[in-house]
């Protein structure tokens, strides 16, 4: 026990590492007590006079032990799913070498009665020949390992575990889950009209990615991801859409509907499956788990597309210079380095840049927002991709690598900047005398030198 803890601390120590002096949420206010109740055996009730903050640290940890655990829970109702088919085929034969025998047997044979145990073994060695005891015994077993539609969703469940699957599957009235690919509904008619998606085929193949689909209007949508091609068209403020459905969602932002609101933090949405995700910022949950990496991600699209990085897929092609992308957003930002739009103005320097995501972290310069601080240092950024870059000096992962000299390197951008060294290639050019440098910082030096000849001449 740590002689230095005392009653007078607990107002600022985590209930769970016990360390202090750190910045500690509070584990009732953001659902992590859930977490905690599911991954351990601790007592949780607020009130109770114990310490109710937990640490950054012990966030991230209990959220990774808690996808673990569905992890495992899911490997192992697929494995015992496979198991309990095997065996109800394996009883389904024996069940039909039964009926076969009886199929063969003279038929002036008096019927055969049904016998218990204690009958059974009591009468005369004639019973040896008599086989209805077993199948009636095959049949009790065939009773308990039969599969049952459940009555919410219609998805077929082994008789045995159908409690579990209640627990798993439903577990709110706006959430529910499919057993077999575990994509997320708040409807359960979304779920029952997504089941029959598994019965079909996906006979329509992509030329391009090879993926596959169930319809030939799905292929024709996905096609645009390759083409770039956006033919629906907002008749609001003119945005282009590949995807129907995507239209569809983008008109709500027109009407100003919001229903749905988080319990949390009060922001609305207008969707309730985007609530859903949301509230996953507070609880820390993270649900979706990289199998080559263990990364773990809030959304099953930021799953997929980190999966490319392993894979090395780039789905995504520009077609006008046909370099290639993981992500379509990504596709999209570097569009418009070829068309060179960019409608997004800064109010207070007037700086314009091309997304509204860029101009909020932009705005950051101004306000010295810095929302994204690392757990270890308490060091603070404008931008998460900056907080993942310097996790990795402590870390020390060096996971970009060369592939002329083997040189590692912490991040994607100091690699790009050191390929240079074996290409060549100067890509950043000064406007005034055009000369060109391997480096942007090398270009900044270099302007100098005209700003202090551009002074000389004024004076």
């Amino acid at each position: 026990m740590d002689s230095s803890l005392s009653i007078s601390n607990f107002s600022n120590i985590c209930r769970t590492c016990l360390v202090e002096n750190v910045e500690l949420k509070d584990i009732f206010s953001s659902s992590v007590d859930k977490l905690l109740k599911e991954c351990t055996s601790i007592q949780l009730q607020s009130g109770d006079g114990l310490p109710e903050f937990i640490c950054e640290t012990c966030i991230n940890k209990v959220s990774e032990a808690y996808s673990f655990k569905l992890l495992c829970e899911s490997s192992d109702q697929t494995l015992r799913n496979i198991l309990q088919n095997s065996v109800l085929d394996d009883d389904k034969e024996e069940m039909g070498i039964l009926e076969n025998y009886d199929d063969c047997s003279n038929a002036d044979d008096p019927v055969l009665e049904t016998v218990t145990d204690k009958e059974y073994f009591t009468n005369s060695q004639d019973n040896l020949n008599d086989h209805s005891y077993f199948a009636e015994v095959k049949v009790n077993t065939l009773d308990e390992l039969e599969d049952i539609e459940c009555k919410l969703c219609g998805q077929t469940v082994p008789k045995n575990q159908e409690k579990s699957h209640m627990e798993s599957c439903h577990i709110g009235d706006n959430y529910h889950i499919c057993n077999k690919c575990k994509k997320e509904f708040t409807d359960v008619k979304l779920l029952k009209r997504h089941m029959r998606t598994h019965k079909l085929k996906k006979n329509h193949n992509c030329p391009t990615c090879g993926k596959s689909f169930y319809g030939a209007n799905d292929l024709t949508i996905h096609i645009r991801v390759h083409t770039g091609e956006k033919p629906l068209t907002c008749t609001v403020c003119s945005k282009a859409f590949a995807d129907p459905r995507g239209l569809n969602s983008h008109m709500k932002t027109h009407t100003g509907k919001k229903p749905y609101t988080c319990n949390t933090c009060g922001k609305s949405f207008a969707h309730s499956f985007v609530l859903t995700t949301h509230k996953r910022t507070h609880t820390a949950e993270r649900p979706y788990v990289c199998s080559s990496c263990g990364k773990t991600f809030i959304y099953s699209h930021n799953l997929a597309i980190h999966m490319r990085s392993h894979t090395g897929e780039r789905p995504y092609q520009c077609q006008q210079c046909y370099k290639s992308f993981s992500s379509s957003s990504t596709l999209s930002a570097h569009m418009m380095t070829h068309t060179g739009e960019k409608r997004f103005v800064c109010s207070v320097c007037g700086k314009k840049v091309a997304r509204s995501g860029d101009l909020a972290i932009h705005m950051r310069i101004h306000t010295g927002e810095r929302p994204y601080s690392c757990n270890l240092c308490f060091k603070q950024y404008r931008m998460s991709s900056h907080l993942s870059a310097h996790m990795k000096s402590h870390t020390g992962e060096k996971n970009h690598i060369c592939n002329t000299c083997n040189k590692a390197f912490s991040n994607a951008r100091i690699l790009s900047s050191h390929m240079t060294i074996h290409t060549g290639e100067k890509p950043y050019t000064c406007a005034v005398c055009n000369k060109s440098f391997a480096h942007y910082s090398s270009l900044s030096t270099h302007r100098k030198i005209h700003m202090h000849d551009k002074n000389q001449k004024k004076e």
